[in-house]
């Protein structure tokens, strides 16, 4: 079974029809295949012509997102505050899951890659947020505390914004403009055009 398959005592999400099905599906296909693909093809320290190469993916992936983000947002708020409103411990139910299954599968990766990245700026707030975050617990007390209705309000104002301006970019064509200005950047880079 899938990561996202297994039975653990927890809220009800069905992964399936929130991510996989709908106006997300075609999205997270894509998204993930792109992820797959590119872990292969960039091997080590990327070229300006391999970047350079791969902008039309990118940018074939950044219009199927102009067309299908707002409607997979919905779904999933949609998806969401159904869990909300059938559990009243869904949140602190999915951090218990999250915690769960990041036991059994993350743990040690993410604190071997702190350890040896100890010094780094990356390493450093992994291990930062590790001392600080050793539970569900923790997680629960950390949100209790922080987390208002305010700032909850101003959350969801802001994902509101951050939609408005998507759709503005996706309107006026910056992603092809983009792609575009980017393919000719890493093209004159890896010629020699252009130096740092």
């Amino acid at each position: 079974k899938h990561w996202y398959q297994r039975r653990v005592r927890g809220p009800s999400f069905d992964f399936e029809s929130a991510l996989l099905s709908g106006e997300c599906r075609q999205l997270v296909r894509q998204g993930a295949c792109y992820g797959i693909r590119a872990s292969t093809y960039y091997t080590d320290v990327p070229t300006y012509a391999q970047l350079a190469a791969d902008v039309p993916n990118i940018a074939a992936l950044g219009n199927l997102a102009c067309k299908k983000a707002a409607g997979c947002f919905d779904q999933l708020r949609a998806a969401f505050d159904g869990c909300v409103a059938g559990n009243a411990n869904f949140v602190r139910d999915a951090v218990a899951r999250a915690e769960f299954l990041y036991n059994q599968d993350l743990a040690s990766i993410v604190n071997d890659f702190a350890d040896q990245n100890s010094g780094s700026l990356v390493g450093d707030l992994l291990g930062m947020a590790l001392n600080q975050f050793s539970s569900a617990q923790d997680i629960e007390e950390f949100l209790n505390m922080h987390i208002t209705e305010g700032i909850s309000a101003d959350a969801a104002a802001a994902a509101e914004e951050a939609l408005a301006i998507a759709r503005e970019w996706c309107a006026s064509g910056c992603t092809d403009k983009s792609a575009k200005f980017l393919a000719g950047i890493f093209s004159h880079m890896q010629g020699g055009s252009c130096s740092l």
